[in-house]
C-alpha cells in the first residue's frame, strides 16, 4: 500500500516535521511513504520523496503535490494540520477527479472535524490496521458555476475566520490575508448583506423573514442528532430526510471567540432552510464586506452571489 503525507508546517500547534514522519511511519509500518515536499526527508526515514510541478500560492501547491503524489500511486493521504489542510487536500482530489481515503491529523487552530479526528499522539502504539473508513456528506461551493471550495464542517459568510495569533485564538481578517499574507485580528463585521438578500431555491426566491443577519452558516448534518428534540426545530427534519444541508442566518457572529452574551443575557435568533442533493440553491444579495470561509479557508466573495450543492458520501475518512 502507498501512502501520501502532506503537512502544513504553519498550522496552529507547529509540530516539529520529524515527529511527525517519525510517528507516522511507525503508524503505516509496511506501507511505503510518499511525499512530495523535501522538509519532510529525512535520512534515517524510510520515506519516498516525489517531485511535483512548480506552483505559485499555498492552494496550487498542494494541488500540484496531490497531483504527483496520486501519480505515484499513492492509495491514500494523510492530511497533518486543521480543517482548513485536510478540507484543501479534499479540494484538490475534487478537481482532479478522485476520491481517496484521508487520514486527519490534528496540528491546526480548532481541528472540529470530520475529517480530522485523531492526534499525533493518538496514533502512538497504533497500526493503520486498527482503522476503519467512514464517509462524511459535504457541501461544494461554485461561483458563476465555477468550483470554489468543499466544506465538510461549515461554510461562513462573513469577513473573519478563527487564526491563531502569537498562540492564541483569534477572529482575523479575510482580507488581510489574502492581500498581504498576514494574520491579523479583527472585529467581524456585522453588515454582509444588502436588503435585497435571498435564496433562490430550484428556481423560486426564498426570502427572509425581516430581521438583522450577521453571519450565515451553511452545514451538513448528515452525522448529527436530531429526532425527536423539538427544539431544533426544522434542522430536525434533517434526520428523516434527504435534505441534510442547513442555511442558517443568524443575528449574531456564531463563529468567534469574542462572547458578547448572545443566547445567555439576550435571546438569539436563527432562520434555517434545509436542502438537499437534488436542490439547486443559489444565496445572493452580499455587501462588498462579505467573504467565503470554507472549514477555515478564506475566499473572496467579487460578486453578490454564490452557489453550493449538497454532496452525499464526499469524504472517505480514516479514523481509529
Amino acid at each position: 500500500m502507498k501512502t501520501a503525507l502532506l503537512y502544513n508546517y504553519k498550522a496552529g500547534k507547529g509540530l516539529p516535521a520529524e515527529a511527525v514522519v517519525s510517528r507516522l511511519c511507525n503508524f503505516f509500518a509496511g506501507d511505503e511513504l510518499l511525499v512530495a515536499d523535501e522538509g519532510l526527508v529525512f535520512p534515517e526515514l524510510p520515506v519516498c520523496l516525489v517531485q511535483p510541478e512548480k506552483a505559485e500560492g499555498y492552494y496550487p501547491q498542494i494541488l500540484a503535490k496531490v497531483a504527483a503524489l496520486a501519480r505515484a500511486g499513492a492509495q491514500r493521504f494523510v492530511s497533518v494540520g486543521g480543517d482548513g489542510t485536510a478540507t484543501y487536500v479534499r479540494n484538490a482530489m475534487y478537481e482532479l477527479g478522485i476520491n481517496l481515503p484521508i487520514l486527519g491529523v490534528a496540528a491546526g487552530t480548532a481541528n472540529v472535524g470530520p475529517i480530522v479526528s485523531v492526534t499525533l499522539e493518538e496514533l502512538e502504539g497504533r497500526h493503520i490496521s486498527q482503522a476503519k473508513e467512514v464517509c462524511f456528506d459535504g457541501i461544494a461551493a461554485f461561483l458563476d458555476g465555477k468550483f470554489l471550495s468543499l466544506a465538510f464542517n461549515d461554510l461562513i459568510v462573513g469577513d473573519t475566520f478563527l487564526g491563531t495569533v502569537e498562540g492564541q485564538t483569534h477572529s482575523v481578517s479575510v482580507r488581510a490575508l489574502l492581500e498581504e499574507g498576514v494574520i491579523r485580528p479583527k472585529a467581524p463585521t456585522e453588515q454582509i448583506v444588502t436588503e435585497g438578500f435571498l435564496v433562490e431555491l430550484n428556481g423560486r426566491e426564498v426570502k427572509p423573514c425581516p430581521g438583522i443577519i450577521k453571519q450565515i452558516i451553511l452545514s451538513p448534518v448528515a452525522h448529527e442528532n436530531h429526532y425527536g428534540r423539538a427544539v431544533y426545530s426544522v434542522v430536525g427534519k434533517c434526520d428523516w430526510s434527504e435534505k441534510k444541508g442547513v442555511i442558517a442566518l443568524c443575528d449574531y457572529i456564531a463563529v468567534s471567540f469574542e462572547d458578547d452574551g448572545t443566547g445567555v443575557d439576550r435571546f438569539s435568533s436563527t432562520q434555517y432552510l434545509i436542502f438537499g442533493p437534488d436542490d439547486q440553491v443559489t444565496l445572493r444579495g452580499f455587501t462588498g464586506e462579505a467573504c467565503i470561509i470554507c472549514d477555515g479557508n478564506p475566499y473572496f466573495l467579487p460578486g453578490d452571489r454564490f452557489s453550493v450543492r449538497y454532496e452525499p458520501a464526499l469524504a472517505r475518512t480514516i479514523k481509529l
